[in-house]
């Protein structure tokens, strides 16, 4: 992704950008979906299926939470979707699922660990955002790789 930054815009499905009145040109994109993250889906419904889990019920509560989460990467910028999927299948189904102590300890502790992680990527990268300008723009940044060509 560093390498080239503007491969999701031509690989992913976009979220169309809602405006409060009527605008003409091209849609403005909101968010992006990734190709992954509808197999992920896909594979979470399989799953279900196979399992006789709560796969009806799973649909209705990952709609709201896919929504949620498009508005949080509004304010966080992009943050792939199998986290919201991945949730809202286990916080479901949690009823299926008959762990041991030792399997449920193992849960919270990557649980946690995934927490600080995200936490962790969220102030780095508030760390690393460029300061804002008094009017609400950022600096300009240079895209190129290259030193500025001398004037000879």
């Amino acid at each position: 992704m560093q390498a080239m930054p503007d491969l999701l815009k031509h690989v992913a499905y976009t979220v169309p950008q809602p405006t409060a009145t009527p605008a003409s040109g091209p849609i403005m994109p909101f968010a992006y979906i990734g190709p992954a993250d509808f197999l992920f889906m896909g594979m979470f419904f399989v799953a279900l299926y196979k399992f006789k889990m709560r796969s009806k019920l799973t649909a209705i509560w990952l709609a709201p939470a896919i929504l949620i989460y498009l508005l949080m990467a509004a304010f966080l910028g992009p943050i792939p979707l199998l986290v919201p999927i991945g949730l809202t299948v286990l916080i479901v189904n949690a009823r299926e699922f008959n762990m041991n102590k030792e399997e449920k300890m193992s849960t919270i502790a990557v649980g946690i660990l995934g927490i600080l992680i995200i936490g962790a990527s969220i102030a780095l990268r508030a760390r690393a955002a460029p300061s804002q300008k008094p009017g609400g723009q950022a600096p300009p940044v240079s895209v190129s790789s290259q030193p500025p060509a001398s004037g000879r």
